[in-house]
């Protein structure tokens, strides 16, 4: 990570770089198809949507990627400073016993807890600023932001639109990023050690209003394409609600019959509904029988008093966080997994 990076070297959004010529071209592209490029994906956002992509500079993305594992990297330093187990962590913070559930106080803290972060970016005079950073499985929008980008990208494609004129004499190439959905099946796959064959359930929860959480079916079917990937990479995958998971006679966990190796947990583990796939769950995690991407311990270290430990570690001077609050600055979302690699959403 570049202490000294120039975060206004370059427009974060190429956007502002483009003639006005160009962005009429990609405005009209996107009027004509942003039903195609937003359809099936889920949102509470009933009153618009964006006509065009995040165009970040390949640099500065890279550079903001850098930063996110840092900020992971420190926030699992400072809670090894004050605890070396789940347990200490959770009593620090005074996290009720029995609020995360599947939560091993005995686990010892360590790098699988920091496999997936998400970052909430607001863009404010050219600068990004993290206003919001989550930890955990449970940071979502992996399958949405690849199916949009991908979506745009082809959408410019259809258009002609692939190289932008940036200028009298300067192009710019636009590309997808790298792909978040292979990025976290490989974090999954190194971090659980699963092997070719193994069987890995999605499990989500339905039961809140998100839209479209009321057809279960229907959620199934768009994730599809999302277990085709997994199976690409050898893995032998599905999706399912927890209500659907069973506990067979000897203990192990199964959804609609089919055994279950290893649990991508898709959801926020409080607040439970206490049912009976819930509980074969939870037993099939605490004997072991079937293993959790990521451990609910990960919880532990999103508490944002673990954000205000290490701000109150740096003495006032170095101290170079800001946060943007214009109401009237652009915003981002970014989703990634890591197992150190490149799995960053949204470049150019």
């Amino acid at each position: 990570m570049d202490l000294d990076f120039d975060w206004r070297g370059t427009s974060f959004d190429h956007w502002n770089e483009l003639p006005q010529a160009t962005k009429d071209e990609v405005l009209a592209a996107g009027a004509e198809d942003w039903k195609k490029v937003f359809d099936g994906v889920l949102t509470f956002n009933k009153s618009w949507r964006p006509l065009r992509p995040v165009m970040i500079h390949r640099g500065t993305y890279d550079e903001l990627a850098a930063v996110m594992d840092r900020l992971l990297r420190l926030l699992l330093e400072t809670a090894l400073r004050r605890a070396s187990t789940a347990g200490e962590l959770r009593k620090l913070l005074g996290t009720p016993d029995g609020l995360i559930e599947y939560l091993d106080d005995d686990e010892v803290l360590g790098e699988h807890l920091i496999q997936s972060g998400r970052p909430d970016i607001l863009i404010s005079d050219g600068v990004p600023k993290f206003v919001e950073f989550n930890i955990g499985s449970e940071a979502g929008c992996v399958w949405d932001t690849e199916r949009v980008s991908t979506r745009f990208l082809t959408s410019l494609r259809d258009h002609g639109l692939e190289t932008l004129a940036a200028g009298p004499d300067r192009q710019v190439t636009v590309q997808a990023p790298p792909s978040p959905v292979e990025g976290r099946y490989h974090a999954i796959i190194d971090t659980l050690g699963l092997q070719p064959g193994d069987r890995l359930t999605t499990v989500l929860r339905t039961e809140g209003d998100y839209p479209g959480s009321d057809n279960v079916a229907a959620i199934i079917r768009s994730l599809d394409p999302y277990v085709e990937r997994g199976a690409a990479l050898g893995i032998d995958g599905d999706v399912a609600p927890v209500h659907w998971l069973e506990a067979d006679e000897d203990g192990g966990l199964r959804n609609q019959g089919r055994p279950v190796d290893a649990v991508f947990r898709l959801f926020v583990c409080t607040d439970m509904p206490q049912n009976p796939g819930q509980a074969a769950l939870k037993a099939a995690v605490e004997s072991g029988r079937s293993k959790l991407f990521t451990s609910s311990a990960s919880w532990l270290l999103a508490n944002k008093i673990v954000l205000t430990w290490l701000w109150n570690s740096w003495p006032p001077m170095t101290r170079r966080w800001s946060v943007g609050t214009s109401p009237g600055a652009g915003s981002s979302r970014s989703t990634w997994s890591t197992t150190r690699s490149s799995t960053r959403p949204g470049s150019y």
